[in-house]
């Protein structure tokens, strides 16, 4: 009996003595991050946060003062988990508020049309969130342009029947808008017209009648008009996850030149109608997309259809933003083309940051010697016969202000052209590598 009891009596005073500990840290951890807080030192009071969280004590206050002290410090993906916490303890307005903006402002704009579902009109009023449903519209142009000149007597490289088709320029007019689709999902659309100007090479001599004829084997005025639309729709998973899914169709009118024989002035001589023939590509594509404190990772898979030849694309995208917002980003994308049994890697990588205070700077590098592929969920469509080895560019992002903002930028691409026989297109020589100048401007707006 006697020692049962000393059992029960050192039983209690143990587990006592716990709670008073418990007590005792719970009481230093609240008023030691309130002080930090109250005198705004805000790194001290992150460690200090985190060691409290590490400690086991989770609840509104100390997750509202580690947020705002990551917030304070523009760290917008780190202050948002902590926002999302606080939540979890307590339904207000004012950690909405915070959680909105550090969405908005960390890039993560499904997380931040999901809260809105959840705001008070109160709130919606104040942030001025109004009830339109479409969320930004943009206006894209860009025109392209060889940078040499290519003389027109090639010495073709076999006597199968084909054609060479080189690129001389294109100009490009793209018109976007996106919108909400109901509670963290949003759809985006884009029409793009693409006049391209060509020069032809082509040797068939079936096709010709005569080896004098001025169109053999040069046409300088190859020309084509390209009509394009683009559906993506992003969908918030919660917990920062985001499916997203994207469809690209492209009508290409194609130049046809119908060579004849007349007679004039007792002479036989040689005439070409014109006429045009519709070519139709697509690509689908469906990604996976996780937001992390400090990255984002995403899977993607395409598969689509350029020039009659099927082609599936799998990529893996990762982006890193360091300071925890948007002032210094990085995207690293790997990719691999698959095609007629055979497959080329290619990359693609970008350095974004805020050099002024309504001045953005975006570089960006392109490597593969890859034709027929998409990029950024197939909102980049390059259709294409000729293989793009490189392109290397930048751009000036100018925020002038939360409704509209300018982007202007240069590309140098580096491309190579190749004659195909008409029977293969895999059959491919005469290889030609072109230099391009690249110029684009882009008008965006919400409204």
């Amino acid at each position: 009996m006697y020692k049962t009891t000393l059992v029960l009596l050192t039983a209690l005073l143990f587990f006592s003595g716990q709670s008073n500990a418990q007590k005792n840290d719970y009481v230093y951890y609240d008023s030691l991050t309130y002080k930090l807080y109250m005198e705004k030192d805000y790194k001290q009071l992150i460690k200090k946060g985190k060691e409290a969280l590490h400690s086991g004590f989770d609840y509104y206050y100390l997750r509202m003062r580690i947020g705002i002290a990551y917030y304070n410090q523009k760290k917008y993906r780190l202050a948002a988990p902590h926002f999302k916490k606080a939540l979890s303890f307590s339904d207000n307005d004012i950690v909405k508020e915070y959680l909105y903006y550090s969405y908005i402002w960390g890039g993560e704009p499904l997380m931040a049309e999901r809260l809105i579902n959840d705001m008070s009109n109160a709130l919606k009023d104040k942030l001025r969130l109004g009830k339109s449903g479409v969320l930004a519209t943009s206006v894209d142009m860009a025109y392209l342009i060889r940078a040499e000149d290519f003389p027109d007597d090639l010495d073709f490289p076999s006597l199968d029947p084909g054609t060479q088709i080189i690129p001389e320029n294109f100009f490009n007019m793209s018109a976007g808008m996106s919108h909400k689709l109901g509670k963290g999902a949003s759809m985006s659309h884009m029409l793009t017209y693409l006049h391209k100007g060509n020069d032809k090479y082509s040797y068939d001599p079936d096709y010709y009648p005569a080896p004098n004829d001025p169109y053999y084997p040069f046409n300088n005025n190859f020309n084509t008009n390209q009509f394009q639309y683009y559906l993506a729709s992003a969908i918030s998973l919660g917990r920062s996850w985001n499916l997203i899914f994207g469809g690209h169709i492209a009508t290409v009118a194609v130049p046809e030149y119908n060579y004849y024989e007349t007679m004039f002035r007792g002479q036989l001589q040689y005439r070409y109608s014109q006429s045009s023939s519709w070519d139709f590509d697509y690509a689908l594509s469906g990604s996976i997309l996780k937001n992390f404190g400090r990255a984002s990772i995403e899977g993607e898979f395409a598969i689509m259809s350029m020039n009659d030849v099927f082609i599936m694309q799998p990529s893996g995208i990762l982006r890193l933003y360091p300071l925890g917002n948007l002032n210094l980003y990085t995207q690293s994308r790997f990719s691999y083309s698959i095609k007629d049994n055979s497959g080329t890697f290619f990359q693609e990588q970008k350095l974004g940051f805020k050099a002024l205070k309504h001045l953005w700077l975006e570089g960006t590098y392109f490597s593969g010697g890859v034709s027929g592929f998409t990029l950024d969920n197939n909102a980049m469509f390059y259709n294409g016969l000729e293989e793009i080895n490189s392109m290397a560019g930048g751009k000036l992002i100018i925020p002038t202000n939360t409704k509209f903002s300018l982007s202007m930028g240069y590309q140098f691409r580096k491309m190579t052209n190749y004659f195909y026989t008409n029977d293969d297109i895999n059959l491919k020589s005469n290889n030609l590598e072109l230099n391009y100048s690249l110029f684009f401007i882009t008008l965006l707006w919400t409204l």
